[in-house]
Formats: structure tokens, C-alpha cells, sequence
């Protein structure tokens, strides 16, 4: 589903059909210049964008953010939305759509995503190294009058990260039981006990890694030898502990750069008649010619 502006009031369909698609073509030249602001000025202040990896959006400024951090990542090659339906009922425009974009990281290669599963229209066929997201959700709009007031305006959303296998599928995410209670008969809270004991397995680990991406990065600086590796390092533990290790925004020489050198001259304070610049002076001869 869409959220585009005010420009896209609801109407008959193929004019609305034609507001979202001139606010889309905004919102993809915005993407492609790397244009923050432009890019999420089509979502309105009641608007949620579930941005990867993140806590949702919500609000044209928090919209706003998450396309400035967003195109921080890389640059957009391509950007193309498609819409498959469109269904108008009243002051509401529900639009389903598709998309596919190319971005190219900082480092690395471009990497290709596609908003549906299918290829010339047809649904396509899951490889092993794919890795899906199964995001079942439900989202109850505060302009609905249908249905329990304490839902309205409210969207509960459960995600877990699966990888297509040689043998089938694995699951990714960790195993965090569906049913626990925010707080039992007995007045324990077990989501925040499996939480915290989620904490405790994890802290020995993700110290490890800070121990080996600050080694990568110490020898980088060490020897001042900087490349792709040396940049993912910095990423990456910037990532994990953010306040200890800012990026830094120095302009750092690729791997083998060789920095040029200027030697010291001897200054001449006076040239005399028989010498020239640019030239040696001839040597003095005796004995006669």
C-alpha cells in the first residue's frame, strides 16, 4: 500500500490512478538525485514506512529521516515503481503495487531487488542463498469507525528471516516464542526475562567481533593502508557501539598510494657572469690551447 499526498485525492479511479503516479514520479527522481526531503515529501503526517532493519516511521519528518539514512547507504541506479490495483472507496485510495531498484553500496557490488516474487509475470522459483522475509501483519487505521476503539491506530507485525537451502529453508531469526505474556499470574514479565537472557547469549559474541573489527581497523591505521575491508570495519563497528566509534569523515588514500615527496635545494644566493640558469657552469682548464 501506497501513501502518497494530499495531491492524490480520491476521485474517480483513473484520476487518482493518475495523482499517484505523477507523485510517484516525484518521489523517483527525489531517490535517484539522492534528494532526501523530496523523496519522502509524498507521505502525509499520519503515514508509516517500515524501513529495513529499523523502527518504523511515522510522520512525514520521521519519513523524512528514514530516506536521508536510507540513501546514505549507496547510490539508487534505478528506481521503478509498478502499480498492479487500485481501489477507491470514498476519501480512501488503496494502491498495491510492486517495484525494482538497484543500488550501489560504497562497497561492493550493486545488488538488485524486486518488490514480487515473479518474472515475466509468472510466479518465480525460490534458489538456494535466497533469504525472505515473512512479515505477517495487522494494521487498523484511526479513521475507521468498524471494529474495537482500543485497535484503532495500531499495527502489531511479526518478522522472521528464512534461507532457502540446498535442503529446504532455514530459519534466521532467533526462536522467540509467539505466546509469551507481557506479564504473568505470578507478576513476572516474560518477555523481558527472554529478552534479557537473548542479551546475556549475545553480549560474549558481539564482543568478540568488536575485538576483531578494531584490530582490522588499528593495523589499517597502523600501516595506513585503507581499502574495502578497512572501510567495512569502520561501518560495522560503528553499527554496534556508535558513541565509541563515530565514522570518521576524513578522506582516507586507497590501498597503495604512494604520496609524492619534495626534497630540499640548496639556495644560490648569486650567479655569476659565466654561469647561466639552468645550465652547469664549465669547468676551468690550464695549459695552453
Amino acid at each position: 500500500m501506497s501513501c502518497a499526498s494530499t495531491e492524490a485525492r480520491a476521485g474517480p479511479p483513473a484520476a487518482v490512478r493518475a495523482a499517484i503516479e505523477a507523485v510517484e514520479a516525484k518521489q523517483v527522481d527525489a531517490v535517484l538525485k539522492g534528494d532526501s526531503t523530496a523523496a519522502g515529501g509524498g507521505y502525509t503526517d499520519d503515514a508509516i514506512v517500515m524501513v529495513p532493519n529499523e523502527k518504523m516511521a511515522i510522520g512525514h519528518d520521521a519519513i523524512v529521516k528514514a530516506f536521508a539514512a536510507l540513501l546514505k547507504e549507496g547510490k539508487f541506479t534505478s528506481f521503478t515503481p509498478h502499480i498492479q490495483d487500485l481501489i477507491v472507496a470514498g476519501d480512501y485510495a488503496i494502491e498495491t503495487a510492486t517495484y525494482d531498484m538497484t543500488i550501489q553500496p560504497k562497497t561492493g557490488k550493486p545488488v538488485h531487488d524486486v518488490g514480487k516474487y515473479r518474472l515475466d509475470d509468472k510466479p518465480r522459483v525460490l534458489a538456494p542463498g535466497m533469504v525472505l522475509t515473512v512479515e505477517p501483519g495487522l494494521y487498523f487505521s484511526s479513521r475507521v469507525d468498524d471494529g474495537a476503539a482500543r485497535f484503532r491506530g495500531i499495527g502489531v507485525r511479526i518478522e522472521d528471516d528464512v534461507l532457502v537451502t540446498e535442503a529446504g529453508h532455514e530459519v534466521l531469526t532467533a526462536e522467540i516464542p509467539k505466546d509469551l505474556k507481557v506479564q504473568d499470574e505470578w507478576g513476572n514479565r516474560p518477555q523481558e526475562i527472554f529478552c534479557d537472557a537473548l542479551v546475556d547469549k549475545a553480549e560474549p559474541i558481539e564482543l568478540k567481533a568488536v575485538e576483531g573489527f578494531d584490530t582490522c581497523l588499528k593495523a589499517a591505521t597502523d600501516y595506513s593502508w585503507y581499502n574495502e575491508w578497512s572501510r567495512l570495519c569502520e561501518k560495522e563497528l560503528n553499527q554496534m557501539k556508535p558513541s565509541e566509534y563515530p565514522l570518521s569523515s576524513e578522506v582516507k588514500p586507497e590501498a597503495g598510494y604512494v604520496s609524492t615527496t619534495m626534497s630540499p635545494s640548496m639556495v644560490v644566493p648569486e650567479l655569476s657572469e659565466s654561469t647561466s640558469v639552468g645550465a652547469p657552469a664549465q669547468a676551468s682548464q690550464s695549459g695552453d690551447k
